[in-house]
C-alpha cells in the first residue's frame, strides 16, 4: 500500500466536483485535494488565500521560446 502526503485538510472526490459550489462553500477558505480513486489528482485553492502578487511570479514566454527550451532539454537528456 503506497501513502501519500497529501497538502489539505480536506478532501473532495471528482463525483463531488459535479456540484463545485458545494465543494466550494464547503471549504470556506482551506484548500482541497481533489481525489480521484484515492489518489490526489488536483488540489482547489480558494481566491482568497491566494497572494495578490500571484501574477508576479510567473513570467509568459513565446511558444518559439518554449519549443526552443524543450528542444535543448532534449538534445541534454539524450547526450
Amino acid at each position: 500500500m503506497a501513502i501519500q502526503n497529501i497538502k489539505a485538510n480536506k478532501t473532495a472526490s471528482l463525483t463531488d466536483l459535479r456540484d463545485p459550489m458545494k465543494v466550494i462553500k464547503a471549504a470556506g477558505d482551506e484548500v482541497v485535494a481533489i481525489m480521484d480513486r484515492n489518489k490526489c489528482v488536483a488540489y482547489l485553492i480558494p481566491a482568497s488565500i491566494m497572494p495578490d502578487n500571484i501574477n508576479q511570479n510567473y513570467s509568459q514566454i513565446s511558444q518559439k521560446e518554449l519549443h526552443d527550451a524543450i528542444d535543448q532539454r532534449l538534445k541534454e537528456l539524450v547526450r
